[in-house]
């Protein structure tokens, strides 16, 4: 998994700021999924089309988008088998290096 660009990180870092998502589950979601893996996951299996599209909620309950969603649980699944005793913090080091875990 390649580290999130600084663009993702800024994006992580609003969300966690606005909507008080400190929750390990939210932030597992974000460790392995993120903008640049749903954009990728779209473009492979025939929803580019949907990125560009003005109708969310035809982009939100595609059926790529569902496929999407599942792959995401498989890969929250194995993180969480892999990396069972981590942390808030220690998710929260790994994608958001050096903001202080108090700043959310």
């Amino acid at each position: 998994m390649a580290d999130p660009t600084k663009q993702e990180t800024e994006e992580i870092f609003k969300v966690l700021k606005s909507q008080k998502a400190n929750k390990l589950s939210q932030l597992r979601n974000m460790k392995v999924g993120g903008n640049a893996s749903a954009i990728d996951f779209f473009n492979k299996h025939g929803g580019a089309s949907l990125l560009s599209d003005s109708d969310t909620k035809k982009r939100y309950s595609s059926r790529v988008a569902e496929l999407y969603k599942e792959e995401l649980a498989k890969r929250v699944k194995e993180d969480v088998a892999k990396y069972a005793n981590i942390s808030i913090h220690q998710i929260h080091t790994h994608i958001l290096p050096g903001i202080p875990t108090g700043s959310f």
